[in-house]
């Protein structure tokens, strides 16, 4: 850059006064203290323009211009170390911290430089210069340079080094963070030579798992030392300064980033791409050597540099920075992240963290050995799953503490409070998401098992427990091993369906004999991981089991709050019984389940013999020998089980039945009026009352669920130009159609549909198929009459959902036939009148149903409504809608039913019983699952709201 007006005088300045002519002095103090006011006009001006300067490029020329003069002159001594010269040099470090940092931090530059280094400094003027100064002025630049960086301590971090050694180097800024991956600081010659001699030690530790069959206790050993040799070496490299730890970051980056090189092949003129696997086992090992070394310099920011902005570790800056290289794609990304993100303090320390890490390792190679035919999950999924479970365990503890404090409101507040009701939503998916094993072939080994059940033992690791079923994809079943807690391992059915048979041979409710103790390490993951659950999540499934079992804390939530009792009514009636605000079952077996934790499948880890210890007692990694049954009593438990599940599917198969029959004698009615409805609906509720008043304890879920896939395939679509059936040849059309999503959707809500429905749409499906096939419909239009019946089945289907969640939970008088719209919908979906077991009250029941799960409300427009010679009058708002199923939503529809035929005497009851609270207003939602999602909204806002509405 060529020198600047300023820069130009500068340098004639300073010239002037460096060249003058003057008699020697041996002692430069008698020097300036004879020449005290010599040339004092020139260094005043050449000052003033350091003082002035704010361009951080222009103050680099100038003090280049002034050491460059200073080695021109340095025979002529005097003047080169004239006081006045000193402080000219004092000057230009102190305006170092005043300029811009366009081209990276001036004083951090020039700051290094007069610390200096043994390498390079012979080639240091400005540190040269520096320890020419007057001891004076020496101590007052080092004061100045002490001031500067605690105030950088305010506003810098560890990150800031890098980006300021990258402005030295190459004389401005970075423009990007991402740039200073390729950066060498180049600080050790030899560090990188060291380091690979680290790397190869610990690398082929790591390579010595190839083919081993087992990871035994004395490899674990030997990994943990390896690991920590290489933290020992890396914090021996962090006493050469943090500049050393970063190119130690470099050259480990560079041994597992995802690299691409091009080599053209001599002899021919292709060329071959090499790229790096981030999912290799190279790249597993070298990630965790970074993150070490990560947390090295991580204990530097905190307590060696003492940044105020790493005062609780890595920025977030930082955090993005160091991850980066770490592909987000990798399957155990979330377990480094976590480390990265952690912050230093007396409980998390640096030793804690490389723990943390020899764990990892080791359970890498674990599963790469002993347990190759399962995935251990990662820290993301496993605290997904805790955090569902967790929720559930808060919520169950402090209905717990709030019955038995006789606390009603508080119990009502929690189960109708949004965090309750998530809650409740996840221990209903929890225990609904089930699989049947073993569906055919031996009886012994066919059962139903879901979150919590046991499903054998392994002879190395104890009991296996499932913990988690992934709802949308029953092949993702999260497990626990008893000795591996709280690590979870993912696997497929076909996993579940080989332990659970042998298991069910011997009932084996603990065995531990012959257990392969691998480490202590390996039991002690809490310690290294205080984010997971202490006892593990079987423990944690066991307590809520309890207490959810305990048939004395429902009496007590029904006697202390009907309202919280119907509320955990509505989402467990497949799970547990409510005495006092259900009809009593009579004739079916007593279940087990029912009054406490299942004892023949929860968990072999939660169910111990009398004379075990039990979880909370047991010692890690001790070797337990437990009283097992005999193989005649283990026969007999499970056949008593067997009989007990089967008397369970009768009852299922009863309630559909009691379904279906509903359905079909309100669709063969002719028409559903206000002569003939009552009939038929008091009829339908009788059906139900009698034939399925309660749906049975049963982990397979919800009783609405019936069929498979199987059962739907062979019903079929009634199409007569299927490829099946001696039908004609499928056409084009009619192939597209089917293989659309929402074709495929259609046909698994068939099995959920009562018979008659289920018929009207094969008829319907028939029709389509057959004017595809006489081209007297297009397959646009094919879609669309498909999209619709879809809509239609999701809409029968909540409405079954709906009729099951009413009938299952209060005692139904009459279900109210609503008026309906000239599009034959009806104004409100589900009206019932109920009385109150507890009080004997008359309520109404109004419920707007959803067929998706996931189907928001939705919203109409805002009207106000007058009154005119019992006439509605409705003046549309502008601003402002009405959600769904809300109080002003309501009162639209009851005016609306008062306007229609016959309508006004319904109306008038509705807006009583509103007024004076007797409704429960609820949104049922269901899916092809037919799991019930549900809101309960605040009867007091429904009361206030329409206090002062009323009709003609």
């Amino acid at each position: 850059m060529a020198e600047n007006s300023s820069v130009a005088s500068f340098r004639q300045l300073i010239e002037k006064v460096f060249s003058q002519k003057t008699e020697r002095i041996a002692d430069q103090t008698d020097f300036n203290d004879k020449y005290q006011h010599l040339f004092t006009r020139e260094y005043e001006a050449a000052v003033k323009i350091v003082v002035s300067t704010k361009d951080a490029q222009v103050l680099v020329q100038l003090m280049n211009a002034y050491l460059e003069l200073y080695g021109r002159y340095s025979y002529n001594t005097n003047c080169i170390h004239y006081y006045r010269s000193d402080t000219t040099f004092q000057w230009l470090i102190f305006q170092s911290a005043k300029v811009d940092r366009n081209h990276g931090d001036l004083f951090e530059i020039w700051d290094k430089l007069l610390t200096g280094d043994p390498v390079s400094d012979s080639y240091n003027s400005y540190k040269k210069r520096f320890l020419d100064l007057n001891p004076n002025t020496r101590s007052a630049i080092n004061a100045f340079r002490e001031e500067q960086r605690k105030k950088r301590m305010q506003s810098k971090s560890i990150l800031d080094i890098l980006r300021d050694e990258y402005a030295r180097q190459y004389g401005y800024t970075v423009k990007s963070d991402s740039d200073l991956y390729d950066f060498d600081p180049k600080t050790s010659v030899t560090v990188k030579s060291r380091l690979e001699e680290q790397t190869k030690k610990i690398n082929a530790i790591w390579n010595s798992a190839k083919g081993k069959r087992e990871w035994k206790e004395a490899d674990v050993k030997v990994m943990e030392k390896a690991l920590d040799d290489f933290s020992g070496y890396v914090k021996t490299e962090a006493g050469g300064g943090v500049l050393i730890i970063f190119q130690m970051i470099k050259y480990l980056r560079d041994e597992f980033v995802t690299v691409k090189t091009t080599e053209k092949d001599p002899k021919a003129r292709w060329s071959i791409t090499y790229v790096t696997d981030p999912e290799s086992e190279k790249a597993a090992l070298y990630y965790v050597l970074y993150v070490t070394v990560c947390i090295r310099l991580m204990a530097m920011g905190q307590s060696v540099q003492l940044y105020t902005a790493n005062r609780y570790g890595f920025t977030p800056a930082e955090v993005t920075w160091f991850l980066q290289p770490i592909k987000e794609s990798y399957t155990y990304y979330s377990n480094m992240e976590h480390i990265i993100k952690s912050s230093l303090d007396s409980k998390v320390t640096v030793q804690v963290l490389v723990d943390e890490l020899k764990l990892f390792l080791n359970m890498r190679q674990l599963n790469k050995c002993q347990l190759s035919n399962v995935e251990w999950v990662n820290l993301k999924e496993t605290l997904q799953i805790q955090g569902i479970w967790t929720a559930v365990s808060n919520l169950t503890n402090a209905v717990e503490t709030a019955t038995k404090k006789g606390n009603a409101n508080q119990l009502e507040a929690l189960l109708m409070g949004t965090t309750g009701q998530a809650a409740l939503t996840l221990l209903h998916m929890l225990v609904t998401t089930t699989i049947a094993v073993n569906t055919t072939g031996a009886e012994l080994a066919k059962g139903v098992v879901s979150a919590g059940s046991n499903v054998g033992s392994s002879g190395a690791y104890g009991g296996i427990t499932i913990v988690y079923i992934d709802p949308k994809n029953h092949n993702n079943i999260y497990i626990e091993f008893e000795t591996l807690k709280p690590n979870l391992f993912k696997v497929q059915e076909i996993f579940i369906a080989e332990h659970f048979y042998g298991a069910m041979i011997m009932q084996i409710y603990k065995s531990t004999q012959g257990m392969v103790i691998v480490t202590q390490l390996l039991f002690m993951a809490l310690g290294f991981l205080p984010v997971l659950v202490e006892s593990g999540f079987a423990a944690m499934i066991y307590e809520i089991a309890l207490f959810y079992g305990s048939s004395k804390i429902e009496e007590q939530i029904a006697r202390l709050s009907p309202t919280a009792a119907k509320i955990f009514g509505l989402v467990f009636m497949a799970v547990a019984p409510r005495k006092d605000f259900r009809p009593e079952v009579r004739g079916v077996p007593e279940n087990p389940r029912m009054t406490g934790p299942d004892n023949t499948g929860l968990s072999d880890v939660l169910n111990v013999s009398s004379k075990g210890n039990t979880m909370a007692e047991d010692t890690l990694g001790t070797v337990t020998t437990l009283e097992q049954p005999t193989e005649a009593e283990a026969m007999k438990a499970l056949e008593q089980q067997r009989q007990v599940d089967i008397a369970n599917r009768e009852l299922r198969g009863t309630w559909r039945r009691a379904v279906d029959k509903v359905r079909d004698m309100a669709g063969r009615a002719p028409a559903l009026n206000a002569e003939n409805v009552q009939a038929v609906k008091a009829k339908a509720g009788e059906l139900l009352t009698v034939e399925a008043p309660l749906q049975p304890a049963m982990a397979e879920g919800p009783m609405m669920r019936t069929g498979g896939k199987s059962g739907m395939n062979s019903r079929g679509t009634g199409s007569t130009s299927g490829s099946g059936g001696g039908g004609k040849m499928m056409s084009r059309a009619e192939a597209s159609i089917r293989k659309s999503d929402n074709f495929k959707t259609l046909m698994e809500y068939q099995d959920k549909l009562s018979g008659y429905m289920a018929a009207l749409q094969k008829k319907e499906m028939a029709k389509i198929f057959e004017k595809l096939a006489n081209k007297t419909m297009g397959v646009t239009a094919a879609e669309t009459e498909i999209r619709n019946l879809l809509n239609q089945a999701r809409e029968a289907s909540g409405e079954i959902v709906a009729d099951g969640l009413i009938y299952s939970n209060y005692k139904i008088l009459a279900e109210i036939f609503v008026p309906a719209r000239s599009s034959r919908v009806p104004i409100l979906d589900k009206v019932y009148k109920i009385q109150d077991w507890q009080t004997g009250e008359i309520k109404f029941v109004l419920s707007e149903v959803k067929g998706g799960e996931r189907t928001a409300l939705g919203y109409v427009n805002r009207y106000r409504i007058t009154f005119k010679n019992g006439e509605s009058s409705w003046t549309e708002i502008s601003k402002g809608t009405v959600e769904q199923a809300s109080p002003e939503w309501y009162w639209q529809r009851v005016v609306e039913i008062y306007d229609s035929p016959g309508g006004k005497k319904l109306a008038y009851e509705l807006l009583d019983a509103i007024r004076q609270g007797r409704i429960e207003p609820l949104v049922v939602k269901s899916g092809k699952a037919m799991t019930p999602r549900f809101k309960i909204y605040d009867v007091s806002e429904f009361k206030s709201y329409f206090r002062n509405k009323e009709l003609p």
